[in-house]
């Protein structure tokens, strides 16, 4: 059963996610969670013992042991131009980026696995999944909802936490969705899976608008080289 019932999901949880954060920083508190769940067989790698309670995570970490792949070096330096862009964003802007009414992970709406995130952050059976994966998915969930000012130091340690070390590994999210979610196994709404979807769309939609600021850079500076050009040709 639901530890808390409220009605209003998406209004509440920007007031829960608060209580949420408090209790997890104090996990010995008594009272919380009310139920002691069962703990979640978790998912081990068998060529690196490496342990993963999403499949999602599990299966983005397994591509590295195949030996086609290749170690991308453009990917390996995403992180800091993207930490940097971030951090230069208005509060504005990176509402834009946390917005997931407009993507899709599959055929699923982001805006769905934002909700049943919502949703499973408040059911007693959610805490027989590890303590860390489910800090990291409760406090990006309060970044989604309502505290975008994070510095992006503490948010790739919050995504680091919620991908359990895959964010950003083995090439942008964009490139290795079709890999991750095929088949029926990957469930993007499953209980296990919800907080590694989150993170997954984040670092989609984190990527895209950098990729996007890029272009906009590009083209500025296109249109100021060819005014100089023009100026110059009109001094001739």
């Amino acid at each position: 059963e639901p530890i808390i019932q409220l009605s209003g999901t998406r209004d509440n949880s920007v007031h829960l996610v608060p209580l949420l954060h408090s209790s997890l920083d104090q996990p010995d508190a008594p009272g919380w969670p009310v139920i002691t769940p069962l703990k979640v067989q978790l998912l081990k790698c068998e060529k690196c013992s490496l342990e993963f309670c999403s499949p999602i995570n599990y299966k983005r970490h397994a591509r590295i042991h195949r030996r086609s792949w290749k170690v991308d070096k453009e990917y390996g330096n995403l992180r800091t131009p993207l930490a940097e862009f971030w951090d230069k964003c208005s509060i504005e802007e990176r509402k834009q980026v946390v917005s997931f009414d407009d993507i899709m992970l599959k055929k699923t709406p982001g805006s769905s696995v934002i909700d049943a995130l919502d949703a499973a952050l408040l059911e007693a059976g959610i805490w027989g999944f590890p303590y860390v994966y489910i800090k990291a998915g409760s406090k990006l969930l309060g970044v989604i909802r309502s505290s975008p000012s994070i510095s992006s130091r503490d948010l790739f340690g919050i995504l680091d936490d919620a991908s359990e070390g895959t964010f950003l590994f083995t090439g942008a999210a964009e490139c290795v969705q079709n890999f991750i979610f095929d088949g029926d196994a990957f469930n993007s709404l499953e209980w296990r899976n919800l907080i590694a979807s989150t993170c997954f769309l984040f670092e989609l939609q984190l990527v895209k608008a950098w990729v996007a600021d890029k272009d906009a850079e590009a083209l500025r500076c296109q249109k100021l080289l060819v005014e100089e050009e023009e100026a110059e040709r009109n001094k001739r």
